[in-house]
């Protein structure tokens, strides 16, 4: 539309600052210019039209996310969690109060760590649910100087193998070690105690559920 208004001005202006009209041959070439841009321009908006189409398609069909995505989705979240939580600590010097029990394994008791929101609303939490869609989970001891977040991985199951316990026994010590453990299947929790993972899913990390592993 601009190049079309900006032809009939010089149009305009040709006719009347002239005394003799403007000859044929001008007014041809002048409409020959006007279809040219109008061609280009019916392209840029044909153009503009795919890509449009392309962003729509690429928004309501978006790609869908691998296991491993998954996975590497729910231990950055699950940091982002600790480091709220973490933040909640050095400024009460303790963590979190537990709320309401939602699910346990042994002695341990866990709540929805959404239910922290009011308690972290200065910390700006993580999202509520995991990229399974199950929510991550909270426990901390009656003293509230240690505390555990899980994300019970892709079968959404809380399993704490005898070693893990062990594992995180010896976290919760007065002198405490730092083992780890590297997990090899996807449905395996992911778990963070205190400062850092206690269980992530190694390199090499498999679906187990036909093998019925966990």
């Amino acid at each position: 539309m601009r190049k079309y208004f900006f032809l009939l001005i010089v149009l305009f202006t040709l006719c009347c600052k002239t005394d003799e009209p403007a000859s044929k041959k001008d007014l041809q070439a002048l409409e020959q210019r006007i279809i040219h841009n109008d061609s280009v321009l019916k392209k840029d908006l044909q153009t503009l039209e795919q890509r449009i189409q392309c962003l729509e398609e690429a928004k309501a069909h978006p790609p869908l996310e691998t296991p491993i995505d998954k996975i590497k989705k729910a231990i950055i979240e699950v940091k982002e969690w600790a480091i709220s939580i973490q933040s909640f600590s050095t400024d009460y010097n303790k963590y979190p109060s537990f709320m309401a029990e939602s699910r346990s394994e042994g002695i341990y008791k866990f709540c929805e760590a959404r239910l922290l929101g009011p308690q972290l609303f200065d910390y700006k939490p993580s999202v509520p649910l995991d990229p399974w869609g199950n929510p991550y989970l909270y426990w901390c001891d009656k003293k509230r100087s240690h505390y555990l977040l899980v994300c019970t991985g892709s079968d959404g199951k809380l399993a704490f193998s005898d070693k893990l316990i062990e594992v995180l026994q010896s976290r919760m010590r007065p002198l405490p070690q730092e083992p780890q453990i590297a997990s090899q299947c996807i449905q395996d929790d992911i778990i963070w105690c205190d400062s850092s993972h206690v269980q992530w899913p190694a390199d090499n990390v498999e679906d187990c559920s036909k093998k019925g592993d966990k």
